[in-house]
């Protein structure tokens, strides 16, 4: 037997006209405070939710007033009118509140234009709600989209969207998928979003290919980056740049670097440079190049012998207290802890 779709659109709006007129009425539905008289043997028909509700003998089968708090009034409007008509519209303004509803209610054809709706209009100021929303709701295909927007336009995603949203885990998947300099800048980023996340840093850092990066980048940023100043830290910068060497088949680089601001720390916080190079067996030489009869920092030139006859050098601006300073300026003794 086929279905006279015209007649059933002709029934769909007069029980719509009915319900606005509120003839025939016997349940209001309360979402907030919006009030709206319904018919219930049609809420029942259209929404799985209700007809479990209505049948399992609670006090809304009988009650005249049905309370549902977790739905806003509008949401909650759209949503009568679809029961009603089969018709919504869906707008990025109303497509997350539309979707955690229709979840609610079962209503799984509704929850299945939502998702298309929001596959077709990822951008980057909500491709993380999108994608945290996609994993709340288990949309496959949503979280495929997002992922994949999220790792080819994550420059712009941390730049314009939310990072305070973006998971953990969804972050490591930016690291390991971006080689550029842009993935350190993207992790400090999320970690600067939101307190007790430099705790994170250290074991996230490990995501982040540092020999892919320029020697000036790793020297300047990377190495300016307080929360690399730790043995760890030094280790993996020390390994990229030992990588970046072998790669580039040469045995010399040079950088400069401010490791610390000596009036901001105590003796006992300062690390010398040795302790960092420990491993490759570096020679450190003070000495300063300024005209100042008291200077304020001393430059480190470091020289580190490899197994060839070649020399791996750098020379690092290395801040120092002074306990004393010899007659002849030649040499100066560094605060011991």
């Amino acid at each position: 037997m086929e279905k006279n779709m015209t007649f059933l659109q002709t029934m769909s709006a007069s029980l719509n006209e009915m319900r606005t007129a509120e003839e025939f009425v016997d349940v209001v539905m309360v979402f907030e405070e919006r009030r709206i008289p319904c018919h219930r043997v049609v809420l029942a028909s259209t929404c799985e939710y209700f007809h479990r509700m209505f049948l399992a003998g609670m006090k809304e089968s009988s009650s005249d007033e049905v309370t549902l708090n977790e739905i806003d009034g509008d949401t909650g409007d759209l949503l009568i009118g679809y029961l009603y008509s089969g018709m919504i519209e869906i707008t990025q303004e109303n497509a997350l509140n539309l979707l955690a509803a229709s979840d609610m209610l079962l209503l799984r054809d509704l929850k299945a234009k939502i998702q298309a709706f929001l596959c077709c209009n990822i951008h980057a100021k909500n491709c993380v709600s999108f994608l945290n929303a996609s994993r709340l709701y288990k949309l496959q295909d949503l979280i495929k989209d997002s992922q994949k927007f999220l790792n080819t336009h994550c420059k712009d995603v941390t730049r314009k969207g939310d990072l305070v949203e973006l998971q953990e885990d969804d972050l490591v998947g930016i690291l390991n998928f971006d080689p550029s300099e842009d993935s350190f800048r993207i992790l400090r980023k999320w970690v600067q979003a939101v307190d007790g996340r430099d705790g994170r840093f250290m074991e996230l850092v490990k995501n982040v290919d540092l020999s892919r990066f320029s020697k000036e980048f790793l020297c300047y940023d990377v190495m300016g980056e307080p929360l690399m100043r730790n043995e760890a830290g030094m280790e993996l910068i020390q390994e990229a740049i030992k990588s970046i060497l072998l790669c580039e088949n040469r045995t010399e680089v040079t950088f400069r670097y401010t490791l610390h601001n000596i009036s901001s720390l105590s003796p006992t916080n300062v690390y010398s440079p040795e302790y960092y190079m420990r491993n490759l067996r570096w020679s450190v030489f003070l000495g300063t190049d300024t005209k100042d009869s008291r200077p304020k920092s001393l430059a480190v030139f470091v020289q580190c012998k490899s197994d060839s006859s070649s020399t791996l050098s750098c020379e690092i601006l290395y801040e120092l207290r002074l306990l004393k300073q010899k007659a002849d300026g030649a040499a100066y003794t560094k605060s011991q802890s």
